[in-house]
């Protein structure tokens, strides 16, 4: 991710990992929720890394993503960085906005929705 302005991390948040649940494995498995945790890790080197002051990037291990053809979604907590110079908190990344999907157990499309 790229920001207009300098950023830091603030205080280590959670980065949770995601499976999407199909309706059918919903309505075979009576479950409610749609999503089934998978993994977490904090938001601290070596999984988010700022260079040039402007970028983060975050490094998510690969073990979760392993079933061809399923889609994850990753939720970060707020407050996971600040703009170094307004003293202002970025908010997180709401379950169900950033969207990753397999294809033969290897990850091939990703996308960010109204972020």
């Amino acid at each position: 991710m790229t920001f207009v302005h300098f950023i830091e991390l603030k205080d280590p948040v959670n980065i949770s990992i995601y499976q999407i649940l199909e309706d059918k494995y919903l309505l075979r498995q009576k479950l409610e929720e749609k999503y089934l945790f998978r993994q977490k890790l904090l938001c601290t080197q070596p999984y988010c890394v700022i260079s040039n002051n402007y970028t983060l990037t975050i490094k998510l291990p690969i073990s979760p993503f392993n079933l061809p053809n399923t889609s994850y979604s990753i939720e970060i907590d707020d407050d996971f960085l600040r703009y170094k110079r307004v003293d202002l908190s970025v908010p997180g990344i709401e379950l169900g906005k950033w969207i990753i999907n397999t294809s033969k157990g290897t990850v091939y499309k990703w996308k960010l929705l109204n972020y």
